[in-house]
């Protein structure tokens, strides 16, 4: 998105600054923690989504259920 920003017809200073700013993306690993107590990545989100997931599908079951037997 930047990028295309970079190619459109803009002030020149402004043009400087996004290519500075790309520069330092580049170059900068950012990385995400909870706290400190663990790193959040793609293993961390797809383990989160699973679980968040099975609660649902535990929770409909359970409601179905319920709702049958009254």
């Amino acid at each position: 998105m930047i990028c295309k920003l970079v190619n459109r017809d803009l002030d020149s200073s402004v043009r400087e600054e996004l290519e500075i700013f790309l520069l330092q993306l580049s170059n900068h690993n950012v990385r995400f923690s909870a706290l400190g107590f663990f790193k959040i990545n793609n293993e961390t989100l797809t383990v989160i989504g699973g679980a968040v997931t099975t609660d649902l599908v535990l929770l409909i079951q359970f409601e179905t259920a319920t709702f049958h037997q009254d």
